[in-house]
């Protein structure tokens, strides 16, 4: 890193790599959020400035500009690395750190996206959407709620993550899906979502869906399970599905084919064996 945060009797300043202080230990607090570019942003009090390495305040002709804080994204850095996010007449917008205007002032609030670095959740009349830190629209400003689904691997990390959405309605609240792409699979017609996100195939999302109080399974946009079941549990090494109807047991594959009867009054799975039990 070209840049380093100091601390001395409880206040902050800047060093660069050379080990020279560029930026006395003056203030209450210092957030920089690229250790490769000189760009400080320093509170003291209700005073936010941004400065330079020379110790000039840049970014003037903006109001509130501060960095936007990344979450539950495993990284050394906290902040996004290249824009910023500012304030204009109680409506927020995004500037690169060479002043460059990338959005206007026209959000209600700008926050990361979790464990989506590049993405910023945005909230504009009371719905919220997303858009990348380049400013381009990616899911509309229609929903409640929006989340990632938290899928995961180790090579593309959250690359193919969907989102799951929220609308209110009169009969409470409802659930739909986006793919990685914000692309909708399915329409807010579910009383719950939740992805499998033990299978890993980036080509496909398995979705445990819930309409009324019964769970049925959906991969991508096909349902290869009614919603004719009280619960359904992943098995992620044997790759089955545990599922429950009226209060009896059985097992089904990843195309929803049931390959154990529903009849038992309990299952489990211990390794490759699946030990199931009736009442005599």
């Amino acid at each position: 890193y070209n840049y380093f945060i100091i601390k001395q009797d409880n206040q902050y300043g800047v060093m660069d790599k050379k080990g020279n202080t560029i930026i006395s230990p003056e203030y209450s607090e210092i957030k920089m959020p690229n250790p490769e570019k000189a760009v400080f942003v320093c509170y003291q009090e209700e005073e936010i400035k941004v400065l330079n390495e020379r110790k000039e305040q840049i970014l003037t002709e903006y109001n509130k500009a501060q960095p936007i804080r990344l979450r539950n994204i495993s990284s050394d850095l906290m902040y996004e690395k290249s824009v910023l996010k500012y304030e204009k007449d109680g409506k927020w917008g995004i500037i690169n750190f060479e002043g460059k205007e990338i959005t206007k002032p026209i959000y209600d609030e700008i926050d990361s996206l979790p464990y989506k670095e590049g993405e910023l959740l945005v909230k504009q009349n009371e719905k919220y959407g997303i858009i990348n830190i380049k400013g381009k629209q990616l899911i509309k400003m229609e929903y409640d709620e929006v989340k990632v689904d938290e899928y995961y691997t180790d090579e593309n990390r959250y690359q193919y993550a969907g989102y799951i959405v929220l609308r209110k309605t009169q009969e409470g609240y409802r659930y739909g899906y986006l793919n990685h792409r914000g692309e909708e699979v399915l329409k807010t017609d579910y009383n719950e979502i939740s992805r499998v996100t033990e299978i890993h195939d980036d080509a496909n999302s398995y979705l445990i869906c819930a309409k009324n109080g019964q769970y049925g399974l959906i991969k991508n946009q096909e349902q290869i399970m009614g919603n004719e079941y009280q619960s359904i549990q992943y098995d992620e090494n044997n790759k089955v599905f545990v599922i429950e109807k009226s209060k009896k047991y059985g097992i089904a594959n990843l195309e929803g084919k049931i390959i154990v009867p529903i009849q038992f009054n309990e299952i489990n799975i211990t390794g490759i064996y699946l030990y199931a039990q009736n009442e005599q």
